[in-house]
């Protein structure tokens, strides 16, 4: 009995050690109800069927050229124009389950062309092929399988959920990964406006004063002298003219005004015909216009000998 044991076991790692084909159950996701099915082939195969236990099957992604079809513990695939899948590694098919309630997802026992388990090549004959451990058994390692999360365990064959993502605009090590605003804020919307200030409300935003200071108080007079104090403008009222033969008297009293200090719109000119306005800012181009509004028309000056800094000025 011991010798037919002893035999059986070399013929077994014979098989495994010269399979063609290896397949193995990866990225296990039981929350979402997926697997996928990993081959590594040394020769093209050209059907597959397998069992897998330990869920109830539901449907199974197609390789290109193939026909797929499955049970609640089967896959069936093969082609119908003679397609083969090609020497390589890569995922032969992605399976959805339900009815995981945990335990061991396994394939399936191979033995042999006429067994549920089975790998044939592109003329139907059979390919020895090593059956990957169960999932959930002693060679599965739960833990985080998202490379993007902060605690990816790269060793790890089965999701356990416990991938911890970083915070917005953060790395998994809490440092800021975008712009840092003035008030230190992360991604904050704070900016330095032109008094030295930083918060992110607009309108207190400082703005210049009349000496161009930003956050300034200087404003102008009524004569528009910035930071005046209103003296150095001044009119002319209560102009009276008292007339004789050839001689006329003019006497005025300086005050404040909220106008230029000049008479008329082009300064204070010895000419004729402009007229001397003496109380607010306008002009009249005739004398009766002039006149009928208070003003002296500028004829008088030169009828009178006088001129018009004379009279300003005395």
């Amino acid at each position: 009995m011991k010798w037919y044991k002893h035999i059986v076991f070399f013929l077994v790692m014979t098989v495994a050690a010269w399979s063609a084909v290896s397949l193995e159950i990866q990225n296990v996701d039981t929350d979402a109800g997926t697997l996928d099915i990993y081959m590594i082939n040394d020769e093209p195969v050209g059907g597959f069927q397998f069992e897998l236990l330990g869920i109830n099957i539901t449907g199974a992604s197609t390789p290109d050229g193939f026909f797929v079809s499955t049970s609640s513990t089967t896959i069936l695939a093969f082609s119908l124009t003679g397609a083969t899948i090609p020497v390589g590694s890569a995922v032969l098919t992605t399976i959805s389950f339900t009815d995981y309630v945990g335990g061991e997802i396994c394939f399936g026992e191979d033995t042999g062309s006429a067994g549920s388990n089975a790998i044939s090549d592109g003329n139907g004959g059979y390919i020895a092929a090593d059956w990957g451990p169960c999932f959930g058994g002693d060679e599965s390692i739960p833990g985080c399988m998202d490379m993007d999360a902060c605690n990816y365990n790269a060793d790890a064959t089965q999701d356990d959920g416990s991938c911890v993502q970083p915070e917005d605009n953060y790395d998994c090590d809490g440092n800021c990964i975008v712009e840092i605003d003035c008030a230190g804020e992360c991604d904050g919307s704070a900016e330095v406006d032109e008094c030295g200030v930083c918060d992110d409300d607009s309108a207190n935003d400082c703005v210049q004063d009349c000496a161009g200071q930003w956050g300034g108080n200087a404003e102008e007079d009524i004569c528009g002298e910035c930071g005046g104090d209103g003296s150095s403008c001044t009119s002319w009222t209560e102009l009276i003219a008292v007339g004789g033969e050839n001689q006329i008297s003019l006497s005025w009293e300086p005050v404040e005004s909220e106008r230029p200090s000049f008479m008329n719109r082009d300064g204070c000119e010895d000419d004729p015909d402009i007229c001397i306005w003496n109380s607010w800012y306008s002009d009249y181009d005739n004398q009766q216009d002039c006149e009928a509004n208070g003003g002296i028309w500028g004829s008088y000056l030169e009828y009178f000998g006088t001129s018009c800094s004379e009279m300003v000025n005395d």
